[in-house]
């Protein structure tokens, strides 16, 4: 209920009723300073009816002086001396939303229990029953109210208006203007984190001692005042935001409802809180997944022992690919590993710095798959929290090297069990790991919002598209990309050598390289530039490096393929510069035309004839005459190398 609002300026009746005792008329500004009403307004209607009416004169000052304007004080209620409740001023600015409400409650009881008095006092009841029937009413209804709560409102509201009906305790800790000073520095001192309620009362009565202050209360007291001061006050200022936001911070609920499957990936990497043993050394493996948001279905996931990269990341991308299609949307975090070239097409520098992501780089381009970021330090933006839980509680506990999430949560026989030998094997946390998936998570009811049956039931219900992309090129699309420039001898990545025919005439440009960190013998060469950018060149084979001590015969056979290599390009001919279209070639082309409109002779009337000073045959290098035609071969010219009784070459020259 909001207050009421003041009587407003109505006509009145043609003769004027006869002034109350002690009623006197006041001067126009006085009446214009009580009411608030501009001058100008109680000047025209002085004029006008307020004179007819003899409500108002022209009189002079009792201080003396020229005369003018004067009002009755009854004209209108804003002018009375002592005002009624309902036109006493209030500043709801100074009001916080809860004290507001509190008393717009108040004055609507309070109102209605001055109207049942009323009418309860012409049915002949006294006061003290009427109140009763009114508290016994207003329980009933839902609000409790007191008889005591109800004369303390009455006997506030009638001195202060709505105003009064404000308790001083409803200001849940804020500072007011006229508040005690020790008590305000009492709170001060609670509201830093290193001082405990009894340190703070004994630092405020000292200032107290140094400023002249009064001391109000003691100790016990001083308890009870800080207590009342709200939980979220306190644990914003003596733990921090970071510690608030965990426990009383509003978050947004977000509706998952409305997705379908494989359309929002969710991931993110995770240590696990248990110690396995890899290579006779113990450590803690590194959980990297990818989980469908709708589902709540790991659909992807990689277990290693080390920190999570990009390679780890996109092989956990590979596996969730390969079975259940690629997603639309990857939602993760902005750690270095997720916001790489390797997955975004630009480095998190770069990004940050309007560098726009180069498609054939990054994986999410090329696919064609939208990437959304976290806000940072915002780890509850992910669900992948929750997931990892579930995997501490549920599988990690199983193992007697847990180590739990914390300090606090570590067993004390960790050590013991570590020394004992009893770490499990990473090929065996893997393994038991798989098992649970299938057996405990992905097939049991899940709790979470939206959710009303076992992930995996859920993920196939909500499947509605699923993109598949072939072996070999989900493959080539989810292993890491690099651009590296052709040598001399081939390709060279972290100090590996790729080599194969098809490069021999690339020295110079620039192709990506395309590896497998689980085979790094093999590689795939693709363009990177051109009309056939991206294609696939070849596939090349890791070179063999010879020690640097090595066998006489080793050397020899290595010092032997390089003299080869050149012989090779010594001993054949520069290609046959060709017009774009050669007079002669078009004269060839329309007999060859006539040629086979007329009748075919027999072949016993054909013999092949060569002039003495007529070269050899050429053959073509490679398989598609087409392309040898255009100038690419093996080595990007025509070959000696054919024999010339081979009757199924292919002559250049007709």
């Amino acid at each position: 209920m909001t207050n009421v609002m003041p009587l407003q300026l109505i006509d009145q009746p043609t003769k004027s009723p006869p002034a109350p005792r002690g009623v006197q008329f006041i001067a126009l500004r006085e009446a214009c300073c009580r009411s608030g009403v501009p001058m100008e307004t109680l000047a025209r209607r002085c004029r006008g009816e307020w004179s007819d009416m003899n409500l108002a004169a022209l009189m002079p000052p009792a201080a003396g002086g020229k005369a003018c304007w004067h009002v009755r004080e009854d004209v209108d209620p804003r002018f009375a001396r002592a005002k009624s409740p309902d036109l006493l001023p209030i500043d709801w600015t100074k009001l916080n939303d809860k004290q507001r409400c509190t008393v717009r409650r108040r004055h609507e009881l309070l109102t209605g229990w001055l109207d049942a008095r009323e009418t309860d006092f012409a049915k002949g009841f006294s006061e003290r029953e009427a109140t009763a029937a009114y508290v016994d009413r207003v329980r009933v209804d839902g609000g409790g109210v007191s008889r005591g709560s109800l004369y303390r409102w009455f006997d506030g509201y009638r001195a202060a208006g709505l105003a009064g009906l404000n308790d001083k305790r409803l200001l849940m800790g804020h500072s007011c203007p006229d508040a005690d000073p020790f008590i305000e520095e009492l709170k001060r001192l609670y509201l830093k984190p290193r001082y405990s309620k009894a340190m703070c009362y004994a630092l405020a009565c000292e200032k107290a001692e140094a400023k002249g202050w009064a001391i109000p209360f003691g100790e016990r007291q001083a308890l009870n005042v800080l207590a009342a001061i709200p939980n979220k006050v306190v644990s914003y200022h003596r733990d921090g935001p970071r510690a608030y936001n965990a426990k009383h911070g509003r978050y947004i609920e977000r509706d998952y409802s409305k997705l379908a499957s494989n359309q929002l990936w969710v991931s993110d990497g995770y240590t696990m809180d248990v110690v396995v043993n890899v290579g006779s050394k113990l450590m803690r493996p590194t959980l990297v997944s990818w989980m469908d948001v709708r589902s709540r279905y790991p659909v992807g996931w990689r277990i290693v022992p080390r920190a999570e990269n990009a390679d780890v990341i996109l092989a956990a991308f590979r596996a969730g690919v390969k079975i259940h299609g690629a997603p639309e949307i990857v939602f993760h975090d902005n750690g270095e590993a997720y916001d790489s070239t390797a997955l975004q097409g630009v480095s998190k520098r770069d990004r940050r710095q309007g560098v726009l992501p180069t498609i054939d780089l990054g994986l999410f381009p090329r696919l064609e798959i939208g990437v959304k970021h976290s806000l940072p330090y915002n780890a509850k933006a992910k669900m992948n929290e929750r997931w990892h839980r579930i995997v501490k509680e549920r599988f990690c506990t199983r193992f007697e090297t847990y180590t739990g999430g914390s300090p606090n949560e570590k067993p004390f026989d960790l050590e013991k069990n570590k020394n004992a030998g009893k770490s499990p094997a990473l090929e065996e946390l893997i393994e038991a790991f798989q098992s649970w998936l299938i057996v405990d998570y992905t097939m049991k009811n899940h709790g979470g919002a939206d959710m009303d049956a076992a992930p995996a039931e859920v993920f196939a219900a909500n499947l509605k598209t699923k993109r598949v992309i072939d072996e070999r090129l989900l493959m080539l699309e989810t292993c890491r990309r690099e651009l590296l420039k052709v040598g001399r001898n081939g390709v060279t990545w972290r100090g590996l050598t790729y080599q194969a025919p098809e490069l021999d005439n690339m020295t110079g440009d620039q192709v990506y390289i395309v590896i497998d960190d689980n085979n790094v013998n093999q590689a795939t060469m693709l363009y990177a530039g051109g009309a056939r950018k991206g294609a696939a060149i070849c596939d090349a084979t890791l070179a063999r490096r010879l020690d640097v001590i090595a066998s006489e015969e080793d050397t020899r056979d290595a010092l032997a393929e390089v003299r080869r290599d050149a012989r090779r390009v010594r001993e054949a001919g520069p290609a046959r510069v060709r017009l774009a279209d050669d007079p002669i070639e078009r004269l060839n082309r329309i007999a060859a035309k006539r040629a086979g409109d007329a009748p075919l002779p027999s072949p016993e009337s054909l013999k092949p004839v060569r002039m003495n000073n007529e070269p050899p045959p050429l053959r073509i290098a490679g398989n598609d005459v087409g392309e040898a035609e255009a100038g690419f071969g093996s080595f990007g010219y025509y070959s000696q190398f054919a024999d010339e009784d081979d009757a199924g070459t292919k002559a250049v020259n007709q």
